[in-house]
């Protein structure tokens, strides 16, 4: 934790200050408290995001070689025709497991 404990000791600093900013404005509706419940809740959100980004990045990051190379090919397809789909650049109702499978087979053709 010691990485951190520096970074966020200077963002504690800056979120007290931009809260008392925040409620001695001309706004009575503005509270430091409501300030800083908003800006909890934005890091989380960040936070939560950053650790599925890593996760699917790290389970994409698979060795692909030697008799491995087919399971690593086709985690890596899965990852990204799933990231396809949540974007929506696949049209609806295109069959997703033959989309998985012609992109398994184009990793697998075109690695070592």
């Amino acid at each position: 934790m010691d990485t951190i404990v520096g970074p966020v000791q200077q963002l504690g600093n800056h979120i007290a200050t931009e809260a008392d900013a925040y409620e001695k404005n001309d706004n009575p509706d503005h509270t430091a408290e409501g300030y800083i419940k908003e800006v909890k809740k934005h890091i989380n959100e960040k936070i939560d995001e950053a650790c599925n980004e890593y996760a699917n990045t790290n389970e994409a990051m698979v060795q692909v070689a030697g008799d491995k190379k087919p399971a690593g090919a086709k985690i890596l397809a899965m990852v990204i025709v799933d990231a396809l789909e949540s974007s929506k650049i696949l049209k609806p109702g295109v069959n997703i497991n033959a989309v998985k499978d012609a992109v398994q087979t184009i990793i697998m053709d075109n690695t070592f």
